[in-house]
């Protein structure tokens, strides 16, 4: 058994284990890493941009009630609701990829 776990051994020093393997290994994951971080940032722009979108129409129309130029009628109602249920459910993925990437860039310490 001992002679099986030295050839093992001496094989993956010989083969796996050397630097330019490593490097190309380490790069490799290096690399998926960004990919991925870069995909997150992205989705989590658009969240953001449909939140703020989302924010500024409530805002029109709230503006518009206020100042009189629209009365508060069941069709109002209903596109008030709209935005807001628009809102949060942007809103809601937004915070929890938030909350993913910043557990997920401190679970790897140096």
């Amino acid at each position: 058994m001992a002679r099986l776990d030295t050839l093992v051994n001496t094989h993956l020093a010989e083969t796996l284990f050397q630097p330019d393997r490593l490097n190309e290994i380490l790069s490799s994951i290096t690399s998926r890493r960004a990919e991925k971080a870069e995909s997150l940032n992205a989705r989590i722009s658009a969240l953001q941009r449909e939140v703020t979108e989302a924010d500024d129409k409530l805002k029109r129309l709230y503006r518009l009630v206020e100042e009189g130029l629209a009365d508060v009628d069941d069709v109002l109602k209903d596109r008030l609701n709209m935005l807001k249920a628009d809102r949060e459910r942007a809103n809601q993925p937004w915070s929890v990829q938030n909350h993913m990437r910043d557990f997920k860039s401190g679970s790897i310490q140096d």
